[in-house]
């Protein structure tokens, strides 16, 4: 996740800076902070609260709105954000005022009693401000939202309000992220350093981001794509020759060539992602039939892939339906890996938000999942695309293929990781078709939160998914009931099936008859026989990729 603070940041709109920034210590003074357990009349409240993104905000206007924050404490205004034009999930950077300190006395802060109020406003020209929502939150709450440091990300329901919009509220479910951990003094003198320096149209201060946007090459007009030699026709490498070499030498090539070239190791690698866990070496080699986005021409695409807290983006190949992603671009990434289970997600895109203002159109999508993947073996797979994640009505929109290679620093941390949930990670984008090209990755075209047909397919799917479980719990119930053999073992020479689970069954109930004492210690030993014959079953499937590591 990004850091709260280490980013480019302000206190808001000049009309909102005076009451957000407060009165700041000098260099030789120190000031105490107050927190929710104790709380004396001589502290002083310093918070650095960070208005992160809004989710599924009212339509105000014709087709969405253009929300921003005003901060309250009791009617004092202390902070106000910049309008975002047009969207109704809005996320707001330190460009727009997202951070800002909020600096005042016990006294002050506990002297109204309605808390800290977000009211989410949308912005009009000609005529009144709309609010569009409301957040409250009570002053103890704040301090102990304080306590996390500023890492963890408070996702708040907003209360609507009673407002014409162009379309229904009833279905909304807005939500409100922020982030609070205590300031320090050298927050306030950043921020205050830093709004001057933005007022004066000077360059900010900068953080790395764990986003790697698309690179598009731009095309001339009437370039040709082919042309033949000696009766073999040689086709443009795109995006661009291999700069390492002459450019004669990879600037026109076969077909088989141009594939032999995709296949070779790649020179340009991206490490991205924050894990320790381990490396997850991928490689986006090719991509083929892919489906024609564009009206006129073929579509432009490149591939992005998510995994954990990292966003990457191979360059953008012009005018094309089967890709071929070259050694030397930014097509290979090394991912730190935080958890064993993430799945890494990777989506074809059609390039058509050049000028930033239209969005990139999706081709297709697919999830990868790496746990049965064997350390230091590398993998060369092909996988199927689609733009939907229902289990109905999936028509194919191409494939795509990668090279993959785990590495784990220590298999011991690597079992220890997966008995722990995985985190949830957040990475901001500054920009709408980024956004929205990230969402498509993640969740495929349909809007799963919506109260629509698409919604109530995919959670009919699930539930018959459930079904299939039902076939193998009775299976099971059949196998020690009936002491049905399944276990292979060699007694004198010869192989024969003893039913293992059957004999398990019957010394714990007659244990269990002899002394009842023994059913906490057997219930708990019934979580690990589970495990183990579910590997079991698991381990008799033929097809390698169902089946799972053994213990």
């Amino acid at each position: 996740s990004i850091p709260a603070i280490r980013t480019r940041s302000n206190v808001g709109d000049d009309d909102g800076a005076d009451a957000a920034a407060g009165s700041a210590p000098t260099d030789a003074t120190t000031t105490t902070s107050a927190t929710a357990d104790t709380i004396s009349m001589d502290d002083e409240i310093q918070l650095l609260i960070e208005i992160v993104s809004a989710t599924d905000l009212p339509i105000a206007d014709r087709k969405a709105s253009d929300p921003y924050v005003v901060v309250y404490l009791g009617s004092q205004e202390v902070h106000r954000t910049k309008h975002i034009v047009q969207n109704v999930n809005p996320i707001w950077t330190v460009d727009n005022g997202s951070v800002f300190v909020l600096h005042c006395t016990v006294q002050e802060f506990f002297a109204t009693t309605d808390g800290l109020c977000f009211l989410i406003k949308d912005y009009d020209n000609l005529s009144k401000n709309e609010v569009l929502a409301k957040l409250t939150i009570a002053q103890t709450d704040l301090l102990n939202m304080a306590k996390t440091g500023g890492n963890e990300r408070f996702e708040m329901k907003l209360d609507e309000m009673e407002h014409d919009t162009k379309s229904s509220s009833k279905y909304f479910d807005s939500k409100l992220n922020l982030r609070v951990r205590t300031a320090t003094d050298f927050d306030e003198s950043f921020l205050r350093q830093l709004h001057s320096i933005q007022k004066s149209k000077k360059l900010g201060v900068y953080a790395d981001q764990a986003f790697v946007a698309p690179h598009a090459e731009r095309v001339k007009l009437l370039k040709r794509e082919s042309k033949v030699e000696d009766g073999v026709t040689l086709h443009r490498v795109k995006p661009f020759p291999d700069p390492s070499r002459d450019e004669y030498d990879t600037k026109w090539l076969s077909k088989e060539a141009i594939m032999k070239e995709a296949m070779a190791p790649s020179t340009n690698w991206i490490e991205a992602g924050s894990g320790g866990l381990g490396k997850l070496y991928l490689e986006v080699l090719y991509a083929d039939k892919l489906l024609n986005k564009d009206k006129t021409g073929k579509s432009d695409p490149f591939a992005c892939v998510i995994y954990e807290d990292a966003i990457v983006n191979t360059d953008v190949v012009n005018d094309e339906l089967s890709p071929r992603f070259m050694p030397w671009t930014p097509r290979a990434y090394r991912f730190n890996i935080q958890h064993p289970s993430s799945q890494v997600m990777i989506g074809l895109v059609d390039f058509d938000a050049e000028n930033g203002m239209d969005d990139h159109d999706p081709i297709g999508r697919a999830t990868i999942d790496i746990t049965n993947f064997r350390p230091s073996t590398e993998y060369l797979l092909t996988y199927d695309l689609h733009k939907s994640v229902l289990d109905e009505e999936r028509p194919k929109a191409g494939t795509v293929t990668v090279r993959l290679r785990v590495e784990y620093d220590s298999y011991r941390d690597f079992l220890k990781g997966s008995l722990a949930p995985p985190p949830h990670n957040y990475i901001n984008l500054s920009k709408k078709h980024d956004f929205k090209t990230s969402y498509f990755v993640c969740n495929g075209e349909e809007v799963i939160g919506k109260f629509d047909m698409d919604a109530i397919k995919s959670y009919r799917a699930e539930l018959e998914g459930y079904v299939d479980v039902l076939y193998y719990v009775t299976q099971a119930l059949m196998t020690v009931l009936l002491w049905r053999g399944h276990k292979q073992v060699t007694l004198f020479g010869k192989k024969i099936m003893l039913p293992v689970h059957s004999m398990v069954a019957f010394v714990m109930g007659v244990l269990l008859i002899d002394n009842f004492n023994f059913l906490p210690s057997f219930s708990l030993f019934s979580i690990a026989w589970l495990l183990l014959a579910t590997n079991e079953q698991r381990q008799r499937n033929p097809s390698p990729w169902h089946g799972s590591m053994t213990f």
